[in-house]
């Protein structure tokens, strides 16, 4: 139901709060922003051949401004749990259970929450079920308790990251292209990071 999935959304943003707070303080500023520029660098170079051609010269530059911005793009180094989408995550009435911490590392505060709701647009980016994410996003954004989260540059750059992350996990797929599901996801993507570059 609707307020299940709210409810659940809701706890998810507090469950990750949380997960960061526990975190932080294992966490140093410097390495979380250097392990963060080399991985948005890598996609970056590994998805190049899916970003459309009039988005490339945009997204390096875009890349360039938030590497030279970083001090303000990194008020909260963190935990970064490194696959945290909605399949990693079970809600139950006894809890929220997360799994697969395989690439945890020291991270961005942003990079989850922009990763998990990027992975959560993706599954309602259809006509009918758009307009009911917008409640599920804003329930997230209210448990993870920062009303402010999607209109902050470090959301901007980390929702980027995502955008170049799975673009480059897509590029990698031997299948790539094959269906139309396929195909759709990455457009999506596409239209995704173009939101984000300036």
């Amino acid at each position: 139901s609707r307020e299940t999935a709210v409810a659940a959304m809701e706890r998810t943003g507090q469950w990750l709060r949380r997960f960061q707070q526990l975190t932080t303080e294992s966490v140093s500023r410097e390495e979380a922003v250097d392990v963060w520029k080399a991985e948005v660098k890598e996609n970056l170079q590994r998805s190049w051949g899916i970003i459309p051609r009039r988005l490339r010269a945009r997204t390096e530059s875009t890349v360039t401004g938030f590497f030279a911005n970083m001090p303000t793009l990194v008020p909260i180094p963190s935990g970064h749990h490194g696959d945290f989408w909605p399949g990693n995550v079970l809600v139950t009435s006894d809890g929220v259970q997360v799994v697969d911490f395989e690439g945890y590392r020291p991270g961005v505060a942003h990079e989850d929450p922009a990763y998990f709701l990027l992975h959560s647009e993706l599954h309602f980016d259809f006509p009918l079920l758009r307009r009911r994410y917008r409640p599920l996003r804003s329930a997230f954004r209210r448990g993870y308790g920062d009303e402010d989260l999607l209109t902050s540059a470090s959301y901007r750059a980390c929702r980027m990251s995502a955008c170049l992350r799975l673009l480059a996990l897509e590029a990698g797929r031997e299948d790539r292209g094959a269906g139309l599901a396929q195909r759709r996801r990455v457009r999506r993507i596409q239209l995704a990071l173009g939101g984000v570059v300036t």
